[in-house]
């Protein structure tokens, strides 16, 4: 009888670790592409550190791929109501304005990128406001 009640116990806690996302839904949308950034920003990371190569042309198409698509995920969140309030009206205001930061950030990386010799400052200081960018959101709707 013991064994069933744990039995029990451990499906209960498998079903609920087990969300299925339909890829094709706005959640899967948008969780591929901040997959993919992080993806390209995790690499750029890691020419930073110095614990990959440097090479600039790999470099410069992952800060191109990365500004791609910091502009695309948006656009699966769902719009605002019309009948929203003066909070939630605020709230996507600043939600809208940590979005454009970071596409701001993504294409500055990029253009800071296109003829790179080698890490620089110019280069951290670009990761770095990309970087700003995705965890100052993070931290504000994520609840950290």
């Amino acid at each position: 009888m013991q064994w069933l009640r744990w039995l029990g116990c451990c499906s209960v806690v498998l079903l609920v670790g087990c969300k299925e996302v339909d890829p094709n839904s706005p959640e899967g949308k948008r969780s591929a592409v901040f997959k993919q950034m992080l993806s390209h920003s995790q690499t750029l990371r890691d020419y930073q550190r110095g614990e990959r190569l440097f090479d600039s042309a790999e470099v410069a198409q992952h800060a191109q791929a990365l500004a791609g698509l910091s502009g695309q995920a948006w656009q699966y969140y769902p719009p605002l109501p019309e009948d929203a309030d003066v909070a939630q009206s605020a709230r996507q205001a600043q939600f809208a304005g940590y979005a454009q930061q970071l596409e701001q950030a993504a294409q500055r990386l990029q253009q800071v990128t296109q003829e790179l010799p080698a890490v620089n400052a110019t280069f951290v200081e670009a990761l770095q406001a990309v970087n700003a960018g995705c965890s100052g959101c993070h931290q504000e709707f994520r609840g950290y």
